[in-house]
């Protein structure tokens, strides 16, 4: 992931909690003869550039540094990135939601800011932007070769400012023009939560922060009340968050001290078990998980965990696939580096990056009829069938994917 929650929001994403780690105590230790050997020659590339290059005395070398560390994590994948102190610094601000933006969450894919997912009625989502949508320009300008810290740059601002941007769309290959006014993005994380038909009850999930594990608690207990025999957990365009929230709402169906999910890296101590922290709940009811393109991170966790376990089955079209952990190590200069470290496995042992996860039952939506969906989410119980009609210029849809995913419901449920 390059991965940023623009509101801009760049959640701690899947950073379980951040390691800062001083580079210079890891160094002497770690360097074998041959690291040494490459590392003089670096030092004598730096020393021969500022000796005899042209124009020496215009150079930068703090700068000539940070630009070949640049360059050599930008090569091992599109997670690793250096940080000069400055941006070291506002990557700590932007893990805790303190500024204005577009309300997306991002990725760097092919050398583009890509969207995994809108936030719920943010002015991303209220704009149009559907998941794999590519940032072409900002404010006329194209980014084109622009480090992806200075296009983030671009689309972040104070609340209430506006901001002109274009995106490609692959799936229909055309270009689209939008603007927006910059909102502090505050998102009330579960929705819906309703009893959608006898004895099935429905509940939305939009990002995993902080408090949503215990808003959750709350909307499954109220449900569990009304005699619920089927649960339907929206996890679509749900672009991840807080890590121990996803551990948390998808171990209420493991036993305690079961594993939910576990890490893998290089070395032991990237490695790490994630278990159910509370008793398994004493219910029982079938569940269906729905999940898209834009459900990505911790609602991969929760998904793939659950499908692991044979507690859900999925229904809807295949996830995000963004499941790696990166740590982030500070030089004693100030400037960090972000490094992926690990990636996330689910119970069963499915690599979660790159390759998403697979539902049971697949029920594709067009961008057309998810753009659709968007919109009558957010306002169609507030205007009404003919006051949404009349603004909007089409009568309300079919969400084929809930309707299968009560389908399924029913079957497991006996209802």
């Amino acid at each position: 992931m390059r991965r940023g929650i623009i509101v801009l929001v760049f959640f701690a994403g899947l950073i379980p909690v951040a390691a800062f780690s001083p580079l210079g105590e890891i160094l002497g230790e770690w360097f074998s003869p041959r690291h040494r050997s490459e590392t003089r020659q670096f030092a004598e590339t730096l020393r021969l550039v500022t000796d005899h290059f042209v124009q020496a005395d215009s150079l930068n070398t703090q700068q000539l540094t940070g630009d070949a560390i640049e360059h050599m994590l930008r090569s091992l994948d599109e997670n690793s990135e250096y940080l000069p102190r400055k941006e070291a610094e506002e990557f700590e601000i932007e893990t805790e939601q303190r500024y204005g933006g577009i309300g997306v969450e991002v990725e760097w894919v092919d050398e583009r800011v890509t969207i995994v997912s809108p936030f719920a009625d943010s002015p991303g989502e209220l704009v149009g932007l559907l998941p794999g949508d590519q940032i072409i320009r900002v404010n006329g300008k194209s980014v084109a070769g622009i480090r992806y810290r200075e296009i983030i740059e671009k689309l972040r601002g104070p609340a209430g400012s506006k901001i002109a941007f274009s995106v490609f769309r692959p799936s229909s290959k055309t270009e689209l023009d939008m603007e927006v006014i910059r909102q502090v993005i505050k998102v009330d994380s579960v929705r819906g939560v309703a009893m959608i038909e006898p004895g099935i009850g429905y509940i939305r999930i939009t990002q995993f922060g902080t408090k949503t594990y215990g808003e959750f608690e709350v909307a499954l207990e109220s449900l569990e009340q009304q005699d619920l025999r089927g649960l339907i957990l929206d996890l679509r365009n749900n672009p991840g968050g807080v890590l121990s929230a996803a551990v948390d709402i998808a171990g209420e169906f493991f036993d305690k001290g079961e594993t939910v999910v576990y890490t893998k890296g290089k070395d032991s101590s990237h490695d790490k078990l994630y278990p159910a922290r509370t008793p398994l709940r004493d219910v029982d009811y079938s569940i269906v998980v729905l999940v898209n393109g834009g459900s990505a991170s911790a609602s991969e966790i929760v998904a793939g965990a659950l499908q692991d376990i044979h507690r859900a089955r999925l229904v809807g079209t295949r996830t995000f696939g963004k499941g790696s952990v990166q740590t982030i190590f500070q030089y004693r200069s100030g400037d960090a580096m972000r490094l992926t470290t690990a990636m996330f496995f689910t119970p069963g042992g499915r690599v979660i990056h790159k390759n998403g996860i697979q539902p049971d039952v697949v029920v594709p939506l067009t961008d057309e009829e998810l753009r659709k969906l968007m919109l009558q989410r957010r306002y169609l119980s507030a205007l009404g069938k003919d006051g949404f009609t009349d603004k909007y210029g089409f009568e309300p849809i079919e969400d084929k994917q809930l309707e299968v995913a009560l389908e399924v419901v029913r079957e497991r449920s006996l209802l």
